[in-house]
């Protein structure tokens, strides 16, 4: 039951079909260990007893063998042939998988509008009439804000984190401290850094950035904070 990739529709039955399916723990578990092919006899998922003082035993191949076939039904699971010629192995879909978290994510996504701060951008989150402002300004790439522009304004500094004071608020990420980063000018270049009360990682192009140790931005950087990707352009 694969979804349309290209739909900008949630169809809301699919997805509870798909979830419902994947409402079990161990099969949640499975889907994380088929990452990699393998036979039910090759899979040991851990067990999840109600009764704290019955013996800890692995899952049985059967009880396995039964949860891959509701996987497998799902389509978020492929059977796969043993090129040795053993036991079929089975791996994640990752595909569809993907297309699955695409659709979750479409419950909280709002059209992009990009705006001159963080008020203004919650504001104005259906009006897509806004030219791409020129200047500095950070890009919202991934979350629910997808396309979201946060311009930098005057000499800074510009504060990112969760809490909706900052210049640059991302909200509704639980991944981000409150007060998260901080962005500089120093003459004509941008450097970020870690403030000390984040407890959560910071990243520029997928490298982490230090306590007390700030990295120089250029344009086109990416710059990663909690679970939220955005991208530098000095103009």
């Amino acid at each position: 039951m694969p979804f349309a990739a290209a739909s900008e529709d949630i169809d809301f039955d699919l997805l509870a079909a798909y979830l419902k399916a994947l409402a079990h723990p161990g099969r949640l578990e499975l889907l994380w260990r088929l990452r990699f092919p393998a036979n039910p006899a090759e899979v040991e998922v851990r067990p999840r007893r109600k009764d704290q003082l019955a013996p800890e035993r692995a899952m049985s191949r059967q009880t396995v063998l039964e949860h891959l076939a509701k996987l497998e039904e799902a389509g978020v699971v492929t059977r796969v042939a043993n090129p040795e010629g053993g036991a079929d192995r089975w791996v994640t879909n990752v595909p569809q998988v993907f297309s699955l978290v695409e659709e979750i994510r479409k419950l909280t996504a709002i059209p992009s509008a990009p705006s001159l701060d963080a008020e203004e951008t919650m504001a104005r989150a259906d009006d897509h009439s806004s030219p791409w402002l020129p200047g500095p300004k950070l890009v919202l790439m991934s979350g629910p804000w997808e396309g979201r522009l946060f311009a930098l304004q005057g000499s800074g500094p510009w504060h990112i984190g969760r809490s909706r004071s900052k210049a640059v608020a991302l909200s509704y990420d639980p991944f981000i401290s409150a007060e998260h980063a901080v962005l500089e000018k120093h003459g004509g270049k941008y450097s970020l850094g870690v403030l000390p009360e984040t407890r959560n990682p910071t990243r520029v192009n997928f490298a982490p950035v230090l306590q007390g140790k700030p990295r120089d931005l250029a344009q086109g950087d990416i710059i990663g904070v909690g679970r939220s990707l955005l991208v530098f352009h000095e103009r």
